[in-house]
């Protein structure tokens, strides 16, 4: 068969964006404690990750038909299935999501959700040390969906000889039959994604202070630090200044 256009530009885009901020994200948390200032840019890195979340969960709804989660083949007997065929040498063809991707693709947006709640709780919440132990265990989480869907990805291309992973780069899969009707590419939609994703990027950059820990949004203090932090800072401040007073 000839090539079929199924993912259109703005999926696509999201997939990459949604890869490159987990990245970020991660090497930050790793590299920074959480009581240095560069430590917030994991924060700001989660809140690319929330907003492409949502992006992507409107257009779960109002994409082309294999962005849609209406075509997630979610139903465990098919997952079941799918991994025997990995084992017997099945070579069915998935138009869109296959029941892995489909399954990690879940997990992964539900696990976002999840670590921006903890990690705003965080900034909230004195009880810190329990809600960072819950968000680290997430972390961990989706770490190793990461992990489990890049190895499913090299297994599949591999044993069906069946580079899938081509797809989500081109759009286009082969031996798949072509949907009805044929899938919009969304040019449009794709370049301004990706457009007010690295703006976004651009004005954090701008607004952060890194003395107070704050990024302004439209005039909101969002603050990226975590609970009290901000707190010993004042202090500290404060026993500056009565020691210069003292010293006067």
């Amino acid at each position: 068969m000839k090539r079929v256009l199924v993912y259109d530009l703005p999926t696509r885009v999201f997939h990459w964006l949604f890869a490159l901020f987990f990245v970020i994200a991660f090497v930050v948390s790793k590299r920074f404690d959480d009581d240095q200032p560069r430590f917030s840019h994991h924060m700001i890195a989660g809140l690319v990750l929330l907003a492409l979340v949502v992006f992507r969960t409107v257009w779960g709804f109002a994409g082309s038909k294999y962005a849609r989660f209406s075509t997630f083949v979610l139903n465990p007997t098919e997952l079941v299935s799918y991994f025997r065929g990995i084992l017997t040498g099945d070579r069915r063809r998935w138009p869109g999501h296959n029941p892995a991707s489909s399954w990690v693709a879940v997990i992964m947006l539900s696990l976002v959700v999840a670590l921006a709640v903890t990690g705003y709780l965080m900034t909230r919440d004195r009880a810190f040390k329990d809600l960072k132990d819950i968000h680290e265990t997430l972390a961990n989480i989706f770490l190793a969906a990461v992990i489990l869907h890049i190895a499913g990805v090299i297994v599949h291309t591999l044993r069906h000889k069946d580079a899938i992973w081509k797809s989500i780069i081109t759009g286009y899969k082969t031996d798949v039959a072509q949907p009805s009707p044929p899938i919009r590419l969304y040019p449009a939609v794709g370049v301004l994604l990706l457009a007010v994703t690295f703006g976004f990027v651009g004005y954090a950059a701008r607004n952060f202070n890194d003395e107070t820990r704050e990024l302004s949004i439209i005039g909101i203090p969002l603050h990226l630090d975590k609970a009290g932090h901000a707190d010993k800072k004042h202090k500290g401040h404060e026993k500056r200044f009565n020691n210069n007073d003292l010293d006067d």
